[in-house]
């Protein structure tokens, strides 16, 4: 499958899934506030997940991520809809990869509480107030973490421009380099491929 027709499925689905997050959300939220009396705090942790999934909605529409991999680099590139620098572009993608990382552990803390509410009911007291408020703090830390490692530790390099530049060439050539930034994840240096090569 060629790139252009691959991203007009993902772009398709980006669309489809947008307008599904969207609604199911907005009539999940409803259902809280109107009928969810009853479900004490997990009603809260709902409502939290309701409102991040339409926000990384929101944040994939804007961002249109490719996740590409070439050789030993993983890409993720983000497709501007806006013109803004190179710095503001790697912030947008380490902050996609927060965005990412949030849903994980928000998944992991919705365990977490049905671990408590099935086989330790007594511990269901850290959901409620004020333990409620540390959650997030908690949830702030792995999500902080991943979004510096994707900034700090994987930065733009002689190769890592030179692999974007014949990424896009190659696989995506009507996308131009500089209507795109990009965070690229080098699992192994160059000069160790290259010395593996020969």
């Amino acid at each position: 499958m060629n790139g252009e027709l691959w991203l007009t499925l993902v772009d398709t689905a980006d669309i489809v899934g947008f307008s599904m997050t969207f609604c199911v959300n907005i009539v999940l939220l409803f259902l809280l506030k109107n009928r969810g009396k009853n479900l004490g705090t997990y009603k809260h942790l709902m409502a939290f997940f309701s409102v991040f999934s339409i926000f990384y909605a929101i944040i994939e529409s804007i961002l249109r991520p490719i996740m590409h991999i070439e050789n030993a680099t993983f890409f993720l590139i983000s497709r501007k809809r806006f013109n803004y620098s190179t710095r503001l572009g790697k912030i947008n993608s380490a902050f996609y990869c927060a965005c990412f990382a949030t849903s994980f552990v928000v998944s992991g803390v919705h365990f977490v509480y049905r671990f408590f509410a099935s086989c330790k009911p007594h511990l269901l007291r850290s959901f409620n107030m004020p333990y409620l408020l540390l959650w997030p703090l908690g949830c702030s830390i792995p999500v902080t973490m991943w979004a510096s490692v994707s900034y700090f530790l994987y930065p733009d390099t002689a190769y890592t421009e030179e692999a974007v530049t014949n990424v896009l060439k190659t696989h995506y050539n009507w996308i131009k380099k500089e209507n795109v930034s990009y965070i690229a994840y080098v699992y192994v240096s160059n000069s160790h491929l290259s010395t593996r090569a020969e």
